[in-house]
C-alpha cells in the first residue's frame, strides 16, 4: 500500500507534506460537498439539511486550516517519510 503511487501522491505528499495546490484542494472540497449534496436534496427534513450544511462547512474550514498550518501542526511530528520507512524496512 505504501508503494502505491496514489498513496504517495494524495496521502504522503497531500496530507503529511501538505503539498496540494489550491486548485487540488478546491477539487477535494467540491467533491466532498457534492457527496454531501446527495442526502441534502433527497431528504426533506430541514434540521438534517442544516446539519449537512454545517458539517460540510466545518470540514472545509478545518481542512483549509490544516493545510495553511493554523491548527494540528504537531499531528505528524513522528511521521517518517515513505522513503525513510522503506529504508528501515529494507534494512531489517
Amino acid at each position: 500500500m505504501i508503494r502505491n503511487k496514489y498513496y504517495q501522491r494524495y496521502v504522503e505528499e497531500g496530507v503529511y507534506q501538505r503539498k496540494l495546490s489550491q486548485k487540488q484542494r478546491i477539487a477535494i472540497y467540491a467533491m466532498s460537498a457534492g457527496f454531501m449534496a446527495i442526502p441534502f436534496f433527497t431528504v426533506g427534513k430541514l434540521w438534517l439539511q442544516l446539519t449537512l450544511i454545517g458539517c460540510s462547512a466545518a470540514q472545509i474550514i478545518s481542512m483549509e486550516a490544516f493545510y495553511r498550518g493554523y491548527c494540528f501542526k504537531s499531528w505528524f511530528k513522528g511521521h517518517q517519510a515513505t522513503s525513510q520507512l522503506e529504508e528501515s524496512v529494507d534494512s531489517e
